[in-house]
């Protein structure tokens, strides 16, 4: 088993399991009963009928049975490319069930992935503590309130899911955290590249009619790369990786309206100006929809339809001309923004399925947790959850007049620039900070210092007349978000 383990080092995944296996095995191995003389409704042992076979040794034996162990089939469909398992079973899989198919001559699994755990605010969920989140009831939650079909909030929790954590780790479930992704992700950003992209073909249509309809050759090079990166996170189960860089993709087309301002080729008359940047958008916007498939199949056949475009194989992907078929205007919003009045709705309810409690009653324990109480000085995970840190680069900076400590700096956060005004100017000289990475709360509101706007905080600590910047330990793509 050692010797198998040290020529395949990516058979167990995530590394941590694969470590904690070989340390299992090299602490030495004993053997294990496949018998138990306790439980009765197992299977009986022929030779022996006061024994039943243990629960583990027939579990493991139906992935040979139902991948027709005895017949022909087998050898089409075993061994298996993926064993997919909870990480509290990773001996079993890891060692008895390898054990079991070598003793019998029979190939291993290509790959066994264990994952983590769905926790709640720090616990494991369970129905003893009445914190266990049910899928069916959420989505339903989430259909009703939003205003969306279901198939829709299936998609929407898909996202989440996959979305939110590292897949092979623990992940903390937050109710609030799934409805910051509806609004970010889904309606401010996919959402609003797709409104905004046929809006303009409805406007538009009149002057590029005839134009040449090529997307900007000058993009499809970070296109085709996304594309090679995307299919090997998704190859290596990094679900989270692959959706992050494909939103990279919609931040670049969203930015990419910014930096034409199409109105002003409209107004100047630069028809084939426009063309190419409404076949950008629109090329853009089927790899996008594409590239979700996996995790969302339904909202990506709801924006192929809107762009008029194939679901084809990634490998089909191609940085081409999307054709001449131009899409129409549709009144259906894919991801209507959640309003406050609906966050509010929402979290009531999920409590109140939590609790057993009527929704009224269930608003207030969303408020008045007793794990946080106002006067225990304690926060939530969902109080957390609200605070949205990013990182940031530091473009310029000075020091604001008449000030001391105040500085006034403009940085970088993702696509955006802002300024930030900060209280560093006894500590650092802001000109020498141009170029640093710095970690800054992104959605604090605004407010004016010295008759300046600043749009967010940096963190910084403080030990007596030191002070120190919040840095990442590796320059980090501007506007990553730090969980």
């Amino acid at each position: 088993m050692l010797a198998w383990y040290e020529q395949h080092p990516d058979f167990v995944q995530p590394p941590m399991r694969y470590n904690e296996l070989v340390n299992v095995m090299r602490g030495g191995l004993r053997d294990v009963s496949v018998s138990r003389s306790t439980v009765k409704w197992g299977v009986p042992v022929p030779f022996d009928t006061d024994q039943t076979v243990y629960v583990w040794f027939d579990a493991l034996i139906n992935y040979a049975t139902v991948a027709g162990y005895g017949t022909d089939r087998f050898a089409i469909d075993w061994p298996a490319d993926l064993h997919l398992i909870g990480k509290d079973i990773t001996r079993f899989h890891g060692i008895i069930w390898p054990a079991m198919l070598m003793a019998l001559n029979l190939p291993l699994p290509r790959c066994i992935f264990a994952h983590g755990f769905w926790n709640f605010e720090g616990e494991k969920m369970s129905k003893s503590l009445g914190n266990v989140v049910d899928p069916a009831a959420l989505v339903e939650n989430l259909s009703h309130l939003i205003g969306i079909d279901e198939s829709m909030a299936v998609d929407t929790l898909r996202y989440y899911l996959c979305r939110e954590g590292t897949y092979g780790l623990d992940v903390d479930f937050s109710s609030q955290r799934l409805l910051l992704r509806f609004n970010t992700d889904l309606a401010n950003d996919l959402g609003n590249l797709l409104n905004r992209t046929l809006n303009m073909f409805a406007k538009f249509r009149p002057l590029i009619e005839g134009q040449p309809f090529e997307p900007k050759a000058a993009v499809s090079e970070l296109f085709a790369t996304t594309l090679s990166a995307v299919t090997a996170d998704y190859g290596n189960l990094q679900f989270s990786a692959g959706l992050e860089k494909t939103w990279m993709l919609v931040n670049v087309l969203n930015k990419m309206i910014e930096d034409d301002k199409p109105w002003a080729l409209a107004k100047v008359g630069d028809a084939a100006g426009l063309a190419t940047h409404l076949a950008t958008l629109l090329t853009g916007l089927w790899y996008v929809a594409n590239l979700v498939e996996p995790c969302m199949p339904t909202v990506s056949n709801r924006l192929l339809e809107a762009i008029r475009r194939p679901q084809v194989t990634w490998s089909d992907l191609v940085w081409r001309g999307p054709g001449s078929e131009l899409p129409e205007v549709s009144s259906t919003v894919l991801f209507p923004r959640i309003q406050p009045d609906q966050l509010e709705e929402f979290l009531a309810a999920q409590t109140a399925r939590k609790t057993g409690t009527t929704t009224g009653a269930a608003a207030t324990a969303a408020t008045a947790s007793p794990a946080a109480t106002p006067d225990s000085g304690l926060i939530t995970i969902d109080d957390v959850a609200k605070v949205q840190l990013r990182i940031a680069t530091i473009l310029e900076g000075e020091r604001v007049p008449e000030t001391d400590k105040l500085v006034k700096l403009r940085v970088k956060v993702g696509d955006e620039e802002r300024t930030i005004v900060a209280g560093i100017g006894k500590y650092y000289d802001p000109a020498a900070l141009v170029g640093k990475q710095i970690v800054i709360v992104a959605n604090l509101q605004p407010r004016k210092l010295k008759g300046i706007a600043s749009q967010g905080m940096l963190l910084a600590a403080s030990a007596g007349d030191e002070m120190a910047l919040l840095t990442p330990m590796a320059v980090l793509p501007d506007g990553a978000e730090i969980h």
